[in-house]
This record gives C-alpha cells, sequence and structure tokens, in this order.
C-alpha cells in the first residue's frame, strides 16, 4: 500500500504510483495468467481513464491493439480484412496503417480501430503542443528540411546491388536520411557463413584506399526477451544466424559483403532500419486527435521508424 500515496523515488503524494501485486512473481511474471495491479483512477483521467470504458461491451471490442515483432528482423504483419481502413496507429507515432504493416526489429506499435480521420496524411507526433513530423518531410514551407531539396535524402535507400553468387560476394550502396537515430543494417543468413564487412564514404571500395571495417555484432538466435521466458511467435531454425552492422547516418556509404564461396541470394536477407528525428519546427496543436480527451500517449522518444529491404 506504499505506493498509494508515494512516489516510486519516495516522495510522498497523493496520487501514487501504479504498482504490481507482490504474488505476481517477478521471475515467472509472463507464466502468470492474471497480473492484478493498483492504483488510483484519478477524476482528471491521468491513470486507468480508458479502462473505465470497459465496462460497455461495445468499448471492449474497440480497446487499443498492441502489435510487436519479436524477430531479430524487421516483418511485415497483414492487418485481419475487418481492421483495413480502420486501424489508426499512435504509437510510436500517429498515421493511418496500410493493410500490410512493417514492424522493426522488437518494435511495438499501438493501435485502435475508429472511423476517426487523423488531421494529416502525413505521420506525426504530437510533443509540447505541436505537431511534429519526420525531420526529411516537406509539409509546409515553413515545416521542412532546413537544406536545399537537391541535397534532400527522404528515405532509407540501396543501389548499385551486385552479387557474385560464385565468390558470395555482396556490393552495393546505401543512401540514409540525416538527423536519424543510430541506425543499423540486420543480417539474417539461413545457414552458417563466415561473414565480412569493409565499407567506405566513396565509391570504388576495393580501390578507394579509404575503406573501414565496421563492427559486426552476432546476433545469438532464440534468446527471449522483454521478460519472456518462450516465445511461440517467431520460430528459429538452429542453422539461422544474424548479425548486426551500424549504418551512419546521412549520405551515402559503400559495402561489400563477404559470405564466402557457394552462398547464394537466397541464403540471406539485409535490411536497413532506426528511428529518424522529428524536425526543428513544427505546427500548433489544436488539442484534440482521436479519442484522447484526457492525456495523450506518450511518442517514441527515438522518433519515427524507418526501414528498407534489400531486393536482388
Amino acid at each position: 500500500e506504499y505506493y498509494l500515496d508515494h512516489l516510486i523515488d519516495g516522495t510522498r503524494n497523493d496520487r501514487g504510483e501504479i504498482f504490481l501485486d507482490y504474488r505476481n512473481n517477478g521471475e515467472d511474471i509472463t507464466d502468470n495468467k492474471h497480473l492484478v495491479l493498483y492504483g488510483h483512477n484519478l477524476a482528471d483521467g491521468t491513470k486507468f481513464h480508458n479502462l473505465t470504458k470497459l465496462k460497455k461491451e461495445e468499448n471492449y471490442y474497440n480497446s487499443p491493439i498492441m502489435l510487436r515483432n519479436p524477430a531479430p528482423v524487421p516483418q511485415y504483419f497483414e492487418l485481419p480484412q475487418d481492421w483495413r481502413g480502420r486501424a489508426v496507429q499512435f504509437y510510436p507515432a500517429y498515421c493511418a496503417l496500410p493493410d500490410k504493416v512493417l514492424l522493426l526489429p522488437e518494435e511495438v506499435k499501438v493501435l485502435e480501430l475508429t472511423d476517426k480521420k487523423l488531421p494529416f496524411e502525413e505521420t506525426f507526433q504530437i510533443r509540447d503542443g505541436k505537431y511534429f513530423f519526420p525531420a526529411s518531410k516537406a509539409v509546409t514551407p515553413g515545416v521542412a528540411p532546413q537544406i536545399a531539396e537537391l541535397h534532400r535524402i527522404a528515405n532509407i535507400k540501396f543501389s548499385k546491388i551486385t552479387y557474385d553468387e560464385e565468390n558470395g560476394n555482396l556490393l552495393f550502396s546505401l543512401n540514409t536520411p540525416y538527423r536519424c537515430n543510430p541506425l543499423e543494417m540486420r543480417l539474417a543468413c539461413r545457414k552458417k557463413c563466415d561473414l565480412r564487412v569493409v565499407a567506405s564514404r566513396y565509391a570504388g571500395i576495393r580501390t578507394s584506399g579509404a575503406s573501414f571495417a565496421p563492427g559486426v555484432t552476432k546476433i545469438q538466435n532464440g534468446v527471449p526477451g522483454y521478460g519472456e521466458s518462450r516465445n511461440p511467435d517467431f520460430i528459429y531454425d538452429k542453422e539461422d544466424e544474424f548479425y548486426s552492422i551500424p549504418v551512419p547516418p546521412g549520405g551515402e556509404t559503400y559495402y561489400c559483403f563477404f559470405f564466402g564461396k557457394g552462398f547464394k541470394k537466397e541464403d540471406f536477407e539485409l535490411w536497413c532500419f532506426g528511428y529518424q528525428d522529428a524536425g526543428r519546427t513544427g505546427l500548433d496543436w489544436d488539442g484534440t486527435v482521436l479519442d484522447f480527451d484526457k492525456s495523450l500517449p506518450p511518442s517514441h522518444p527515438a522518433g519515427f521508424p524507418i526501414a528498407e529491404k534489400l531486393e536482388l
């Protein structure tokens, strides 16, 4: 009962905190069929407010929906037929969802089914009383990248792709937007390989003399995260290998991947992904969005998710 009138840092506060019943064992929390939470249902609607709507049956079927990708590489999720045209995401940012939704590795998206429309076709976040948009997007003359249009890079793009299947060498260039939080590539190999990666900011990666070896981290597959003791949503093949390679944001970088002889293009899948910052300027928020009349859900602090797959 301590946290009914204390904050997590020990400060006395009549609003208290939301806390979990001690009988829900933390080590086996995912095996508990019921989690018991305590806290005040405040009159201003800042805690448990939306739960009161579930007293009505029609609201039960229109509750927020969470999607999560447990895989170490991006995946697509196809919306059920009765969701299509009504699925509106509000975390990590606001947008109307397409029929086929791309989720980054370990990403969580939260949406609701509604006939209400968002004020913009472009994805946005609401912070400090303003609408903010991805830094690479031009929404109005005043809300646009602060560089000449010639130098703007709107999306991640793989290009100049060649693959030598006999020797297992992949060459490509990668263009990435500016003002991105750490970007990375994720590589999924369907069989074991002796991977080496070389990169350069200059064309002619093999002869420029200005190449470098970016850090390559092998991701151990099948390891549960986020407190899960097991994850039935993604089945790993024991032969699958996953790697993470950092990517510098902004501009063009050239890469050469060495897989080894006999490594076919069907044996791997390569993605680049990350989060793009919001622009420096925004538009005034009018105070309403969807059904949030008491408080707004938080936006993702890293910005807007972006991803692109290399296609051979």
